[in-house]
C-alpha cells in the first residue's frame, strides 16, 4: 500500500489524543444513567453493548500489539485502516456480537470496566514504541499509524452514546481534530470526496445516510 499522502499524524500529538478521548469515554459512561443501560440505544444496541464497542478502540491496543510482535508492517498510512470498513471484518452480524461481548466483558461496574481498559492501553503505549507492529484488521501496522483510527472510534461512538441518553459533553478538541483529520483523509480517497468537501463548506447538502466510510 506504499504510496505518498499529504497528512501525516504527529506522534506525540496522536498519543496524547488517543489518551484525551479514552477519558473521554470514561466521562461518559460515568454520565450515563444506570437505568439506561439495559435500554435500546443503536439499532439493536443497547447503551452497555454501545459503550462495549466504543471500548474496543482501547481493548484493541493491547491485544494487537501482542498478536503483531515480530511481524513485518504491511499498512503504512493511518488512511490505510479504511479498507476494513469495506471488508468482511465489517460484517454487521459479526459486529453486533463483539459489541454484545464487549458490554457484558465491562462487567457489573461499567465506568470501572471502562476505567481498567484505560489503564491497560496506557500501560501498553508505554511499553511499545511508535514503530511497533500492530496486526490489525487491515493488515499489520505500526502502532502509531494504528492509533488515529482508535480516536476516531471514542469520538465517533462517543457521539453515539451522548445522543442516545441526551449527553452534551464536548469531545477533546485534540481527538476531534485527528477524528475529522482521519475522516477528510478517508473521504478524499474515496468516490465522495469532494462531495463531501462541498457539504463542509456549505456549498451543497449532505444526506441524512451519508458517509465516507
Amino acid at each position: 500500500m506504499a504510496q505518498s499522502r499529504p497528512v501525516i499524524f504527529e506522534p506525540v500529538a496522536v498519543r496524547a489524543a488517543f489518551v484525551s478521548a479514552a477519558q473521554h469515554l470514561v466521562e461518559i459512561a460515568a454520565a450515563v444513567p444506570t437505568a439506561s443501560l439495559d435500554e435500546l440505544a443503536l439499532g439493536t444496541w443497547t447503551t452497555r453493548d454501545l459503550i462495549g464497542h466504543a471500548a474496543r478502540a482501547l481493548v484493541t491496543v493491547p491485544l494487537y500489539l501482542e498478536s503483531g510482535a515480530g511481524l513485518v508492517v504491511e499498512a503504512d498510512h493511518a488512511f490505510d485502516y479504511a479498507a476494513v470498513f469495506r471488508s468482511g471484518y465489517a460484517d454487521p452480524a459479526a459486529i453486533d456480537e463483539r459489541a454484545r461481548q464487549a458490554g457484558q466483558d465491562l462487567g457489573p461496574d461499567v465506568v470501572a470496566g471502562v476505567r481498567a481498559q484505560l489503564e491497560s492501553a496506557s500501560e501498553a503505549l508505554e511499553r511499545y514504541p511508535d514503530d511497533a507492529p500492530v496486526k490489525s484488521p487491515a493488515g499489520v501496522m505500526r502502532l502509531i499509524d494504528y492509533l488515529p483510527c482508535r480516536v476516531f472510534e471514542l469520538v465517533v461512538h462517543g457521539e453515539d452514546i451522548k445522543k442516545a441518553v441526551a449527553l452534551e459533553l464536548p469531545p477533546p478538541r485534540d481527538a476531534l481534530t485527528v477524528a475529522l483529520c482521519l475522516t477528510a483523509g478517508w473521504a478524499a480517497e474515496s468516490p465522495v470526496g469532494r462531495q463531501a468537501l462541498l457539504g463542509l463548506t456549505g456549498r451543497g447538502g449532505l444526506a441524512p445516510d451519508f458517509t465516507v466510510l
